[in-house]
């Protein structure tokens, strides 16, 4: 089955320092201030599930953009820059925004990649 809709969705959200599976920003970890090291981080993005992480959702998911998979569509071509908002659902620090897809099968199945899934969201760090 090939997908007829592939979306991406974003949300913002809180990942505290921890040692499990995130490698990049470094911060305050167990008393020692590793901050330096996080220059190494080549983009400050991190590929991981955040099902295994601890993080707090600060916003609702809110699709980024939509990309129809239709052959017969033609030219598949990505939308210009634009503005994203979504409604505050819980109050915290933003330090980063999770991405993940979701890839429409047909009309009833869709595959999520969301964070309560097992696949991995990107997790794209602010500075």
């Amino acid at each position: 089955v090939i997908p007829s809709i592939v979306t991406l969705v974003a949300a913002a959200v809180h990942v505290p320092a921890q040692t499990e599976l995130v490698r990049c920003p470094l911060e305050n970890i167990s008393g020692f201030d590793l901050s330096k090291f996080s220059t190494f981080c080549p983009d400050n993005s991190e590929p991981c599930s955040l099902q295994h992480l601890q993080h707090t959702l600060l916003t609702a998911p809110a699709p980024v953009f939509s990309l129809e998979l239709n052959p017969s569509a033609g030219d598949v071509s990505l939308p210009p820059s634009g503005s994203l908002s979504s409604p505050v659902t819980t109050d915290g620090l933003c330090n980063a925004v999770v991405f993940w897809h979701e890839m429409a099968l047909d009309k009833e199945a869709t595959l999520k990649a969301d964070p309560g899934s097992n696949a991995r969201q990107a997790i794209y760090f602010l500075p």
